[in-house]
């Protein structure tokens, strides 16, 4: 089964085209960096508002395309209480720009280790997780993907997980956007506030201060155990990027090395 995410033309053209070029153009404004990433946080709303904040940090992974060959991606699960962690059980994901293979053996080995369950119904309005996906096929050779929605209270699991598959040539890519509904400059410092606290692996507050506040405190903890560190890359507010679209979001993107 193949998984076709529906109002993907709302996040980015689906002409296979028109979509490579359109992120080459991010790419281009975009720099490289020197350090290896082991893993990325990138906004999630349309290529046309935090597609320059996601390019800035996708870029630092392509001069280690060849060293890199899963991707774990993590998203918000959609039930505020979840427990748990789910995976799809499509094959593969489709984008413009071709299909990507799920790591079918991993996601099963978790499946029956209790670490996750597998619901593809749970799928239907993921994008923040298809987004992704055409900046990983431009910036990548060969690779799959390890798609999990993420629980508010799944942190054993999520944690059990990362142990057992966030390998070295795995590279973890988290969603989440900012703050979201604050006027311009007012986010900006809220922002700020936020990028710092998660610079520093200290707990967010559970507010407006992003998309994905509970996991990106799971992730905290199991990073700061880990002695992993987090670097921002780059920041935007949507108003600068179009002071007609709401609701007001802010965009940050940061490496985890």
């Amino acid at each position: 089964m193949k998984r076709h995410a529906s109002q993907l033309h709302h996040y980015f053209s689906i002409d296979p085209d028109e979509l490579s070029y359109h992120l080459a153009s991010l790419f281009f404004k975009a720099e490289q960096r020197a350090t290896r990433p082991r893993g990325l946080i990138v906004p999630h709303d349309p290529v046309s508002l935090s597609g320059y904040v996601a390019a800035k940090a996708y870029l630092s992974i392509r001069r280690y395309a060849n060293t890199i060959d899963r991707v774990i991606l993590l998203a918000n699960h959609p039930s505020v209480q979840a427990d748990y962690l789910v995976s799809s059980g499509a094959r593969c994901f489709c984008s413009p720009l071709g299909d990507v293979d799920l790591d079918k053996q991993s996601v099963n080995v978790a499946a029956q280790q209790g670490l996750l369950t597998i619901q593809e119904e749970v799928y239907a309005n993921a994008l923040s997780l298809d987004v992704q996906i055409p900046f990983l096929q431009l910036c990548l050779s060969r690779f799959s993907i390890v798609p999990i929605l993420v629980g508010d209270n799944a942190q054993a699991a999520l944690h059990d997980l990362l142990d057992q598959i966030w390998s070295e040539r795995s590279l973890l890519v988290v969603c989440s956007n900012l703050s979201q509904g604050i006027d311009y400059p007012d986010a900006c410092a809220f922002d700020k506030a936020t990028s710092d606290a998660i610079c520093a692996n200290h707990e967010l507050a559970i507010n407006q201060s992003t998309s994905a506040t509970h996991m990106l405190n799971m992730l905290s903890l199991y990073w700061k155990q880990n002695k992993v560190l987090l670097k921002m890359i780059n920041y935007q507010h949507s108003y600068e990027v179009n002071p007609d679209h709401k609701p007001y979001t802010g965009y940050g993107s940061w490496m985890l090395y």
